[in-house]
């Protein structure tokens, strides 16, 4: 089991496969965050676990999250995050103010694996929420698959989450895209249908303004008369 600090230790990461070395990574490494490099035959990666206290301003801990992806850039990386955040992007009723932060560098970093489960990340008494987000980047995400939360009895109020990760080829078919990538889902995808045929129509001074057959048979014909125009 992997820890780092002098004071109440709030993350650990523990590794009870016998195939698999890590190492931990001091430098990235405190009581509420513990970053560890994860080695086989088969793969290499950092892992790391971080708790983000409530009653702490959350941009001390995005400088922390920064600093681990500028450590582990084009490395395979995995985060586990007790966030205090609750965000759509991860399948939570709501967005609070704090998720709209993390969800700023996520949408330029990184990916969420977070599926959208019945059983919440975290529920109590009082009640349930999906505060914890399993963060990946673009060297790892296409081997991870099978995310899913609360198959496993756990005596604690955040539930167990669990996910495979395939072998990684180290030296080929690298996926290293860093551009803007976009979480989406049906409901966007008809607002964006909505939004993209509303303003062809007025673009285009279209005719037909409900029939979408029609209205696609129209933009295809202003289509070849622009580029007919052009030629």
């Amino acid at each position: 089991m992997c820890t780092f600090g002098d004071e109440r230790k709030r993350t650990a990461i523990f590794i009870n496969n016998d195939q698999l070395d890590a190492t931990l990574i001091t430098q990235l490494s405190n009581e509420d965050c513990v970053a560890v490099e994860v080695r086989s035959e088969a793969v290499k990666f950092y892992s790391v676990s971080m708790y983000f206290d409530i009653r702490r301003d959350i941009e001390k801990d995005i400088r922390q999250l920064e600093k681990v992806i500028n450590y582990t850039k084009g490395k395979g990386l995995i985060i586990a995050v007790d966030s205090k955040s609750r965000s759509k992007m991860w399948h939570d009723t709501i967005t609070n103010q704090r998720g709209k932060i993390l969800e700023f560098l996520i949408c330029n970093e990184l990916y969420i694996l977070n599926e959208a489960t019945e059983t919440p990340t975290f529920q109590c008494n009082w009640g349930s929420s999906r505060i914890d987000p399993t963060i990946t980047n673009s060297r790892l995400v296409r081997y991870i698959s099978d995310w899913i939360c609360g198959e496993e009895e756990i005596c604690s109020d955040h539930n167990i989450v669990n996910f495979k990760i395939a072998s990684v080829n180290n030296g080929k078919d690298r996926m290293n895209y860093t551009g803007v990538r976009y979480i989406s889902n049906q409901e966007n995808y008809k607002k964006f249908d909505t939004n993209a045929a509303t303003n062809f129509i007025y673009t285009f001074n279209c005719i037909n303004k409900t029939d979408a057959n029609k209205l696609d048979e129209e933009l295809q014909g202003n289509a070849k008369q622009y580029n007919t125009e052009d030629l």
